[in-house]
């Protein structure tokens, strides 16, 4: 425009720029605007109100963004986990959060492939609103584990009303875990990323000891019986010696059926094998797993020779239903007396006890109630630890497909000289009755000490 004066000339910037931090400085590269552009620009901390801890054995299921370390707290599932959390900025610069969630959480780990479902959860806003953090800032948390939030598997916000429940034991197996962790996470502007930290904590229940009655019952249907039934007349069909009409053999099986709901379930009965009686009776279905299983042996009047006579307790680990079978013991009977294992008997005998007495030890793992010891088995999942009934994995909607359990079962098994076969199998159910002695107050977890996790 005419008739106004030139703009005077603009100022030159004379301010001094702060010195570059050497942190900041060796990231410079990968900031791209700022510190913790790429890299968490926030460290966490994350103190504990809890002090009685147990080692933490689940280093092989740890997968990005988890953790493991050599000791962790432990709770119990009804317990409030509580502390504080300070969050430090780098040196030299206050950083903005957005919002501070902390979160308790439980979810399952499989080995193959390296996969974290979310199944259980409850959260905690302790900062809602944007706050500049220079330096480092303190927040309390308290959590009610036993007001758990089931996750859906398709991260879907639940319906009410919302289902509340407990927390899970922690559980280190085979093919995977159930593990805790506590969780917290710091939403930055939206031009920068999230900041996740995760340290993790222990969940273990000691009010469950073993029912001194037998809490199982025969698994055998009408419709299994109908199934033997058919098998039976098919085979007669087949045998040119078996002049047994389809009559006479429903009569006898059922008959046998009827007689095989009497047997209580902790009463293992191989009732096809050639004897008046053969059977295990090992007291009660439930044991605790820091003792062991004893029972007695009784076969009578045997009208074969046998090559090996076994009693086998093992673990099936099931998840979306891959099934994986882990030996724990395995007894060799012969009639000079048991075997170690491994050892098989050299010739054939006839067996003949009356009420022989013989004893299933777990002293050869490692459970979570006793100190690390030898395992009798190469394999990193042969330890003792409480059943675990089917529930879901977290992993689907599918109630059929995608659910996990951990179930204990003992077989006696005859193979005859002729090499026919004869076994039956009983499930056992494990329970804890104390906490892991590996608990301890901080700064005194000693090396005797072990969860078994």
């Amino acid at each position: 425009m005419e008739g106004l004066p030139p703009p005077p000339p603009r100022a030159q910037d004379t301010t001094v720029s702060p010195p570059v931090p050497p942190e900041a400085e060796s990231t410079s590269i990968l900031s791209f605007g700022g510190p913790g552009w790429i890299a968490d620009v926030f460290d966490v901390q994350v103190d504990f109100d809890n002090d009685v801890l147990v080692r933490d054995k689940g280093q092989k299921f740890t997968v990005p963004f988890t953790s493991c370390r050599e000791a962790i707290p432990m709770y119990r599932p009804g317990d409030v986990v509580s502390g504080f959390i300070t969050v430090k900025s780098p040196p030299g610069f206050e950083v903005t959060a957005n919002m501070i969630t902390v979160k308790a959480e439980e979810y399952v780990c499989l080995l193959d492939p390296y996969v974290t479902n979310d199944m259980k959860s409850v959260k905690q806003i302790v900062s809602p609103s944007p706050v500049l953090i220079g330096g480092e800032q303190t927040f309390r948390f308290e959590l009610d584990l036993s007001c758990s939030v089931v996750v859906d598997p398709e991260g879907v916000p639940p319906t009410m009303p919302v289902e509340l429940c407990s927390a899970e034991e922690d559980y280190i197996g085979t093919q995977f875990a159930i593990k805790h962790a506590l969780v917290v996470e710091i939403q930055r502007p939206w031009w920068t990323f999230d900041v996740n930290f995760h340290e993790p904590f222990a969940v273990y229940d000691n009010t469950k000891p073993a029912p001194a009655k037998s809490v199982g019952r025969k698994q055998m249907s009408e419709n299994d019986l109908e199934q033997i039934i058919l098998t039976e007349v098919q085979a007669s069909y087949l045998d040119d010696d078996d002049e047994r009409d389809e009559d006479e053999i429903r009569e006898t099986c059922t008959k046998l059926y009827e007689e095989g709901l009497k047997v209580e379930s902790h009463v293992l009965q191989v009732s096809d094998f050639p004897a008046e009686f053969c059977s295990f009776n090992y007291g009660c279905d439930s044991v605790n797993m820091d003792e062991g299983i004893i029972g007695v042996l009784t076969i009578r009047n045997s009208r074969v020779d046998v090559n090996h006579l076994q009693l086998s307790f093992y673990k099936n680990e099931s998840i979306d239903g891959v099934l994986w079978e882990t030996v724990l013991n395995v007894i060799e009977i012969g009639n000079d007396g048991l075997t170690r294992k491994g050892e098989k008997c050299q010739t054939p005998f006839t067996p003949a006890f009356e009420e022989k007495q013989i004893r299933i030890g777990f002293e050869g793992f490692k459970t979570q109630t006793s100190k690390p010891v030898e395992l009798d088995v190469e394999d990193e999942g042969a330890f003792i630890s409480p059943t675990l009934s089917k529930r879901s994995s977290g992993t689907g909607r599918s109630l059929h497909k995608h659910t996990m359990s951990v179930e204990y079962f003992i077989r006696l098994s005859i193979t005859a000289a002729d090499e026919c076969n004869y076994w039956d199998t009983n499930e056992v159910f494990v329970h804890r009755q104390r906490l892991p002695e590996g608990a301890a107050k901080k700064d005194s977890v000693t090396e005797g000490g072990g969860s078994g996790v």
